[in-house]
């Protein structure tokens, strides 16, 4: 299955923006946010094939992310891989 949909999920919003438009540049589907809830939400509305994660988040840790994409996997399709952004 090609890669179409990101999830940027980054708080520091300099490279957040700048993840987001060279991944536009090269004509993927981006969806952006600075937290775990953010994530929660966006996810809520769509099905993503990648998602960049900040190891350290305001509102958790990368541990976090991970536990709680089984929850999602029950409802919603995050697809594969979980990548981290370091």
């Amino acid at each position: 299955m090609p890669i179409e949909k990101i999830i940027v999920l980054e708080d520091d919003q300099i490279v957040r923006k700048n993840l987001e438009q060279q991944l536009r540049q090269r004509r993927y589907d981006v969806a952006s946010t600075g937290t775990i809830a953010g994530a929660h939400d966006i996810l809520a509305r769509d099905n993503f094939d990648l998602i960049f994660v900040d190891v350290r988040l305001p509102d958790g840790e990368l541990a976090e992310v991970k536990d709680r994409r089984c929850q999602h996997r029950l409802g919603v399709s995050l697809g594969d891989p979980l990548v981290k952004v370091l």
